[in-house]
Protein backbone atom coordinates (compact mmCIF):
# COMPACT_ATOMS: atom_id res chain seq x y z
CA UNK A 1 0.00 0.00 0.00
CA UNK A 2 0.98 3.00 -0.50
CA UNK A 3 1.87 5.62 2.53
CA UNK A 4 -1.13 8.33 1.41
CA UNK A 5 -3.46 5.13 1.42
CA UNK A 6 -2.11 3.96 4.90
CA UNK A 7 -2.42 7.19 6.08
CA UNK A 8 -6.04 8.32 4.76
CA UNK A 9 -7.18 4.75 6.63
CA UNK A 10 -5.57 5.42 9.61
CA UNK A 11 -7.63 8.74 9.68
CA UNK A 12 -10.59 6.95 9.11
CA UNK A 13 -10.17 4.34 12.02
CA UNK A 14 -9.29 7.41 14.18
CA UNK A 15 -12.83 9.28 13.05
CA UNK A 16 -14.46 5.89 13.74
CA UNK A 17 -12.72 5.58 16.93
CA UNK A 18 -13.87 8.78 18.35
CA UNK A 19 -17.35 8.78 16.77
CA UNK A 20 -17.82 5.46 19.04
CA UNK A 21 -16.39 7.11 21.97
CA UNK A 22 -19.05 9.85 21.70
CA UNK A 23 -21.80 7.52 21.35
CA UNK A 24 -20.75 6.07 24.56
CA UNK A 25 -20.28 8.70 26.04
CA UNK A 26 -23.99 10.10 25.16
CA UNK A 27 -25.13 6.98 26.26
CA UNK A 28 -23.72 7.14 29.65
CA UNK A 29 -24.67 10.43 30.23
CA UNK A 30 -28.08 9.11 29.10
CA UNK A 31 -28.48 6.43 31.85
CA UNK A 32 -27.27 8.69 34.55
CA UNK A 33 -28.31 12.17 34.17
CA UNK A 34 -31.95 11.03 32.22
CA UNK A 35 -32.78 7.37 33.52
CA UNK A 36 -32.83 5.44 30.51
CA UNK A 37 -32.57 2.11 31.40
CA UNK A 38 -29.45 0.27 30.25
CA UNK A 39 -31.84 -2.67 28.71
CA UNK A 40 -32.13 0.08 25.49
CA UNK A 41 -28.80 0.04 24.63
CA UNK A 42 -28.58 -3.38 24.10
CA UNK A 43 -31.31 -3.37 21.60
CA UNK A 44 -30.78 -4.11 17.92
CA UNK A 45 -31.80 -1.07 16.67
CA UNK A 46 -29.39 1.21 18.99
CA UNK A 47 -26.99 -0.91 17.75
CA UNK A 48 -27.94 -0.37 14.09
CA UNK A 49 -28.49 3.29 14.58
CA UNK A 50 -25.11 3.62 16.55
CA UNK A 51 -23.03 1.47 13.55
CA UNK A 52 -24.75 4.02 11.08
CA UNK A 53 -23.59 6.78 12.79
CA UNK A 54 -20.33 5.32 12.67
CA UNK A 55 -20.39 5.19 9.00
CA UNK A 56 -21.89 8.64 8.81
CA UNK A 57 -19.13 10.29 10.59
CA UNK A 58 -16.60 8.40 8.83
CA UNK A 59 -18.40 9.34 5.20
CA UNK A 60 -18.47 12.77 6.17
CA UNK A 61 -14.62 13.06 7.38
CA UNK A 62 -13.72 11.12 3.93
CA UNK A 63 -15.81 13.69 1.78
CA UNK A 64 -15.27 17.28 3.90
CA UNK A 65 -11.69 16.41 5.25
CA UNK A 66 -9.82 16.65 2.09
CA UNK A 67 -11.28 19.95 0.86
CA UNK A 68 -10.36 20.88 4.44
CA UNK A 69 -6.84 19.59 4.32
CA UNK A 70 -6.28 21.27 0.51
CA UNK A 71 -7.83 24.64 2.58
CA UNK A 72 -4.95 24.12 5.04
CA UNK A 73 -1.92 23.77 2.43
CA UNK A 74 -3.11 26.62 0.18
CA UNK A 75 -3.34 28.94 3.32
CA UNK A 76 0.37 27.57 4.31
CA UNK A 77 -0.69 26.32 7.36
CA UNK A 78 1.63 23.63 8.44
CA UNK A 79 -0.95 21.97 10.86
CA UNK A 80 -2.52 19.16 9.88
Amino acid sequence: MKLSTTVRLRAYLVTASMSAVVIQLGALVSIFAFGVPEAYFQTLTFRLAAAGAICAMVFVFAVFGDSIAINRVCRGSRRV
